[in-house]
C-alpha cells in the first residue's frame, strides 16, 4: 500500500486519461485489486519457497517436528487462499478507492498534489510499522537480559563439573558407602554423595507441626534426603550449626536441617538449633525432628519460582531407596574421569548400563524455553524492521516526488545536499518520533507482564528503551 501510493501522481494522471477515454471508476478498481490481487499470489508463492528453505531452521529453533503439506491439507490450503485474496484487496484497496476517486480535471490541472500534500494512512501506517519494530527491539533485548541473568545468578550450589549417577538396583543401594570410597580413590574426583534428589528436581512436599506451638499452626516444607557428604558435594554453606556425621548415629533419624526461608517462616530467627518439628504423615502419624543446622537458601527450583522452605533429612541408605549418586570432579577433568567412572560402573552394576545427567545441563534445560523465544523474537525483529523499512522508503519516495521542483528551486539558489535532505528527515522523524511514544509504554506493558513469570527477573531499565529507539531512529535516517 505504501508503495503503490508513493508512485500516486504518475498513476493518477494514468487514471484521468483513462477516465477521458471512457474507462469506468468500477473498471479502475477492480484493475486495481486485481493488479495488488496477482502480486499478493506471487507473494504467497515466494513465502512457501522461503519456508520450505527456513523450515530446518524454525525447527530446530522451536524444537517441534512441523512440516507444511499446503495442497493436501484442506485447511491450510484455504487458509492460504482466503489470506492472499484479503491481504490482496485490503493492500490494494486504497489506491484503488482513492485515486479513482477524483475527477479527471482535476487531475489533469495537478489539483492531486493539493489533495495528497498530507498523506496521513500512509503516516499512520508507517508509524505503526516501527512502533512494532520498536517493541520488538525492546523485546528482544529484554529477554536476551533475562537470560543472561539466568545464566549468571548465583544458585546457592555448584552446579559446574558435578554428574549425577542414576541408581536403578537395591543392590548397588546396599553398596553405597564401598562405592564412594572406590570413587574417591581417583585424585580427580573431590566429592561424592547419594542423595534421593538432585539439589534441582522434583522434592517431597509435606506438612509439618513445629513443637510447642498450637496443633493448628502447620508449615508445607519441601525435602530432599540426603548423606552426610550432600552439603560438601554441592557446596551448600552451612550458617549455622553443624552437618549430618557418621559420628552422630541419630542423625539417621531424628536430624534435620533447614534453609532460611524455613526458619523465617517458622518465626525462629532468634536461634532455630534444638527445635523440634513433627512431620505429619499418613493417618495422621507423626514423626518428630531436631533441627541441627541451618544452611543458607539455594535454588532448588527454577527461577520461575521464589525460594520455599525445605528441610534436609538423613536417613540410613539401607532403608531409603537413594536413586542418584552425585560425583564432583575436578575443572578440566571430566573425559578422563568419566571414562574412570565407566570402568568402575561395570564393577558395581554388571546388570544396568551408566545412566548420568550433567547438573549444569539439567538446569541449562529448564530455560530452553526462553532461549527459542529470544531467537524467534530475534527473527521476528529483523522482519518487522525490514517491512517498516519499506513502509518509510514508500513514503520517503512519495514525498521525495511530490517534492521534486522544490527541491530543484532550492538547489537553484544555493541550497546544499546536505541541508535539502535534512530539511526532508524532519518531515520523517516526528513520525518516527510518535512511533517511539507509543512504543514505551505498550512495551513496557507486554515486557513486565512476561517478565512476572520469573520470581527473580531482571527490571525493564532505560537503557533498553534509549537504545532500541536510537536503533529504530537510526534505521529510519539509513533508510
Amino acid at each position: 500500500m505504501n508503495l503503490s501510493t508513493a508512485r500516486a501522481a504518475g498513476r493518477a494522471k494514468e487514471i484521468g486519461l483513462r477516465k477521458v477515454v471512457g474507462a469506468h471508476r468500477s473498471q479502475l478498481i477492480m484493475r486495481f485489486l486485481l493488479e495488488s490481487i496477482i502480486l499478493t499470489l506471487i507473494a504467497v508463492f515466494i513465502s512457501i519457497l522461503l519456508i520450505q528453505l527456513a523450515l530446518p531452521v524454525f525447527k530446530t529453533i522451536s524444537d517441534k517436528d512441523l512440516s507444511m503439506n499446503y495442497f493436501v491439507n484442506p485447511v491450510i490450503f484455504m487458509a492460504l487462499l482466503g489470506l492472499f485474496i484479503i491481504l490482496g484487496i485490503l493492500s490494494g484497496s486504497y489506491s484503488a478507492f482513492f485515486l479513482t476517486s477524483f475527477r479527471p480535471v482535476e487531475v489533469l490541472q495537478g489539483k492531486l498534489r493539493m489533495r495528497t500534500k498530507h498523506p496521513f494512512m500512509r503516516v499512520i501506517l508507517v508509524s505503526l510499522q516501527f512502533t512494532v519494530s520498536i517493541i520488538l527491539i525492546i523485546g528482544t533485548l529484554l529477554i536476551y537480559k533475562q537470560q543472561k541473568y539466568l545464566s549468571n545468578t548465583r544458585l546457592g550450589y555448584e552446579k559446574d563439573n558435578i554428574i549425577a549417577l542414576n541408581i536403578r538396583s537395591s543392590e548397588t543401594r546396599k553398596k553405597l558407602e564401598s562405592i564412594k570410597r572406590e570413587l574417591l580413590q581417583n585424585p580427580d574426583i573431590l566429592h561424592v554423595s547419594a542423595s534421593t534428589h538432585l539439589p534441582l528436581g522434583t522434592n517431597m512436599f509435606s506438612a509439618h507441626h513445629p513443637v510447642g506451638k498450637p496443633q493448628n499452626e502447620q508449615i508445607m516444607l519441601y525435602g530432599q534426603i540426603v548423606d552426610h557428604d550432600f552439603l560438601e558435594t554441592y557446596g551448600l554453606e552451612l550458617l549455622e550449626g553443624r552437618n549430618f556425621s557418621l559420628e552422630f548415629p541419630n542423625d539417621l533419624q531424628e536430624s534435620i536441617i533447614i534453609n532460611q526461608t524455613a526458619v523465617r517462616e517458622l518465626g525462629w530467627q532468634d536461634n532455630a538449633l534444638g527445635k523440634e518439628i513433627e512431620m505429619i504423615m499418613a493417618l495422621d502419624e507423626r514423626k518428630k525432628y531436631k533441627v541441627i543446622g541451618v544452611v543458607k537458601d539455594y535454588h532448588f527450583q527454577s527461577l520461575h519460582e521464589k525460594i520455599h522452605p525445605i528441610a534436609l533429612y538423613n536417613y540410613s541408605p539401607f532403608e531409603l531407596r537413594y536413586s542418584k549418586i552425585s560425583v564432583r570432579l575436578a575443572p578440566g577433568k571430566i573425559r578422563e574421569v568419566m571414562s574412570f567412572i565407566e570402568s568402575k560402573w561395570k564393577e558395581f552394576e554388571p546388570l544396568y548400563p551408566l545412566e548420568y545427567i550433567f547438573i549444569d545441563d539439567q538446569y541449562n534445560s529448564l530455560y530452553r524455553s526462553e532461549e527459542r523465544l529470544s531467537k524467534l523474537f530475534l527473527y521476528f525483529t529483523i522482519l518487522a524492521i525490514i517491512v517498516g523499512c519499506l513502509g518509510l522508503f514508500g513514503l520517503s519516495s512519495f514525498s521525495a516526488e511530490q517534492k521534486t521542483k522544490e527541491i530543484g528551486i532550492r538547489k537553484v539558489l544555493g541550497a546544499s545536499v546536505p541541508g535539502i535532505i535534512l530539511l526532508m528527515l524532519k518531515e520523517f522523524m516526528k513520525w518516527i518520533l510518535l512511533a517511539v511514544l507509543i512504543a514505551w509504554p505498550l512495551s513496557y506493558i507486554i515486557m513486565n507482564s512476561w517478565l512476572q513469570n520469573y520470581a527473580y527477573r531482571v527490571k525493564p531499565s532505560f537503557d533498553i528503551f534509549l537504545l532500541s529507539s536510537l536503533l529504530a531512529l537510526l534505521i529510519a535516517l539509513i533508510t
